[in-house]
């Protein structure tokens, strides 16, 4: 009896022990740590950048142990989180292409993120509000941006000197970049293209930032109207049909099936047969990497003589940190999405992966500053002319149709004005039907 009262003894010492343990050291029981999934959609160097900074909070939250889970890629990541979700065994937290947004905030595959950051007091006034829009659908916050994309026109230094163009001076205006493209564009003996000043759908489509580059708008939020055959969309879609007509759909197809692979030191921009294209801030870190030699500079994206107030215009893409519907552990989910959309923790992410950081007190941070190129897009990104795809149900509908009329109008098969009608007609029908 008596050994059966010195072992309660014990366990009772045992548990007081551990008890003053947890209130005065902070150790937590293995047992009421809670574990919070985090599915991402980052691989290799950005992978282990993002791992250095779960481990970080892990360090620091021993009540909250976060697991990375890298679903190997965008397209696999986005895939794989929808079925989950749809099938009840969603992850805890999660990263979102805020393209995906609308559609999965309408559908109710997300969670709105609005009582926690009003219960924890967490402060949103750092982000830009192009930031801040993209993750916010019906007048609700389902995401907050880790890391954005910005476009700019870079420009080859060299083969502007050889034009007799000033190789430090980009076009400001539309009728600048049209005059010095004649000026960059070579042919060979055999009258074939063999360089070209600049391709509006090279190295993809940007015809989302020529719209409003142009003045134009491909959504009346006010009256909840799609405006895809807005007057200056239609001109900036003829305007890039021009290259086109100028240069003849056949010789540019032909110049193209030349070109090397992206990423590569083979890349058009990087060898010298396209001297300007629409690209991202990873530029910054890809010419290094594949094009040491390049001379190159970035600028913003120029505008019509009579559009000046447009001068500038780019899109925005980025990757929201979200909290899926039917999230076991939403509340801890949440505690770490506000430690990671901290600007120095968010920073160092956007740092590593060569992105802008959607926090204005980094605006002037050495990190993304000292490089003049990456610079421009970092501005870009406060400018009032920083847009998003419309948040709307029908978001990636209307991009792939609007890429298809691109396509259609670039190639001759259709005048820019009828096929931007029927743009608008089709995701009009499709938006009020999801309405």
């Amino acid at each position: 009896m008596a050994s059966k009262k010195r072992l309660a003894a014990k366990f009772t010492l045992f548990a007081l022990i551990l008890s003053l343990a947890v209130l005065v050291l902070g150790i937590v029981p293995a047992g009421a740590r809670t574990t919070v999934t985090f599915w991402h959609s980052w691989t290799g160097d950005e992978a282990k950048a993002l791992e250095g900074l779960i481990a970080e909070f892990n360090k620091t939250h021993e009540d909250i142990q976060v697991q990375g889970i890298s679903q190997g890629g965008w397209s696999n990541h986005h895939q794989k989180l929808l079925t989950a979700v749809s099938g009840g065994t969603a992850p805890d937290v999660a990263n979102l292409g805020s393209d995906y947004l609308p559609e999965w905030a309408h559908n109710g595959a997300l969670t709105p993120l609005d009582s926690y950051i009003s219960k924890s007091k967490y402060d949103l006034s750092d982000f830009y509000p192009i930031s801040l829009q993209m993750g916010r659908f019906g007048g609700k916050t389902y995401g907050l941006a880790l890391n954005q994309d910005t476009y700019a026109l870079l420009w080859n230094k060299d083969l502007f000197k050889k034009a007799g163009l000033d190789p430090e001076k980009a076009p400001k205006t539309i009728e600048e970049l049209d005059a010095m493209v004649e000026k960059l564009t070579v042919r060979d003996k055999d009258g074939k293209i063999a360089q070209i000043g600049f391709l509006p759908d090279f190295p993809w489509g940007h015809f989302d930032l020529y719209g409003p580059a142009f003045g134009g708008s491909f959504y009346d939020a006010r009256n909840k109207k799609i405006t895809a055959n807005d007057a200056e969309i239609v001109r900036a879609l003829e305007w890039e049909q021009g290259f086109y007509k100028k240069y003849d759909v056949k010789s540019i197809s032909t110049f193209k099936s030349g070109f090397g692979a992206y990423a590569t030191g083979n890349y058009a921009f990087y060898t010298g047969k396209v001297a300007m294209v629409v690209e991202g801030e990873w530029q910054a870190a890809f010419i290094p990497k594949f094009a040491p030699k390049l001379n190159w500079g970035a600028a913003p994206f120029p505008s019509p003589k009579d559009k000046p107030g447009a001068y500038g215009a780019t899109t925005t893409v980025g990757s929201l940190l979200v909290i899926p519907k039917g999230s076991k552990h939403a509340s801890e989910a949440w505690e770490f999405i506000r430690w990671m959309e901290q600007p120095r923790n968010a920073g160092k992410f956007a740092a590593a992966l060569h992105n802008v950081p959607a926090f204005k007190s980094l605006a002037d941070d050495p990190e993304f500053t000292t490089d003049a190129n990456f610079r421009v897009f970092m501005r870009l990104l406060g400018s009032a002319n920083a847009r998003h795809w419309p948040q709307i149900p029908v978001a990636n509908m209307y991009a792939t149709e609007i890429g298809s009329a691109e396509e259609a109008v670039v190639l001759g098969k259709k005048p820019a004005k009828e096929a931007l009608d029927e743009v608008t007609r089709k995701i009009q029908a499709a938006l009020d039907k999801a309405k």
